[in-house]
Order: C-alpha cells, then structure tokens, then sequence
C-alpha cells in the first residue's frame, strides 16, 4: 500500500487530502440529509455538489500524473545512454497510479453525491 501511494509522485498527497476532504464533507451531508430535521433547503444543499466537484479535481489531478509520468520516463529515455527498466517502469508506475486513484476517488464521490442529493430532491419535494 505505501508503494502505490509513493508510486504517484507529487499528485499524490493532494488527491489524498482531497479523498479526506470527500469524506468529511460526506458525513456533514450525511448527518444534515438523514439526521437533522428541519432544515431550510439551502442548508440542504449547501456543500452537496462540493462532494462531487472535488471528485472532479482529483481525477484531474490523476490524468496531470499520468502526464507527467510518461513525461519523466520519455525525457530519462531521451537522455540516458542505456536505459534502466526500472528507472523506465517508475515513471510509468507514476502515470498509471495517479490515474487509477484519481478515477477511483471520483467513481466513489460521484456515487455518494447522487445518493445524498437523491435524499435532498426527496426531502424538498414534500
């Protein structure tokens, strides 16, 4: 596990601070939608599509590590004389492991936004 979180390079800490952030927001709408009564609307809504904009972020973040990945791999091939596999294989662990967790966090917000902002449509419609 620390491996793939080593692998991702610098995109790695933001989009673990973003899954974090995903989360806390995901218990305070989660509280507000089912626990709390009597809330107006707006405090309803409020922070609901922050969940899904920062699952957007993160896969963001995870397509620039993919880039930036091939990037680095390309410029040691360009550069070295005899090429590493290894050196080669790091910065293609990078690109995919920034991608995959970027699009893991955005599968799993996307999923918790629709499920808490079917929950608001249905406590606004009444």
């Amino acid at each position: 596990m620390g491996y793939f979180f080593k692998s991702m390079g610098p995109y790695g800490l933001p989009m673990i601070i973003i899954a974090v952030a995903i989360a806390v927001l995901t218990v305070k709408k989660s509280v507000d939608l089912f626990a709390k009564k009597d809330l107006p609307p707006y405090k309803l809504q409020s922070g609901l599509h922050a969940i899904l904009f920062w699952g957007a972020v993160s896969a963001v973040f995870g397509v620039l590590g993919q880039f930036t990945g091939i990037y680095r791999a390309l410029g040691i091939i360009i550069s070295a004389r005899e090429i590493s596999p290894n050196v080669i294989a790091q910065g293609f662990a990078e690109s995919f492991t920034t991608t995959i967790f970027g699009l893991e966090i955005l599968l799993v917000s996307a999923i918790i936004w629709f499920i808490l902002f079917s929950r608001y449509r249905k406590l606004t419609a009444s």
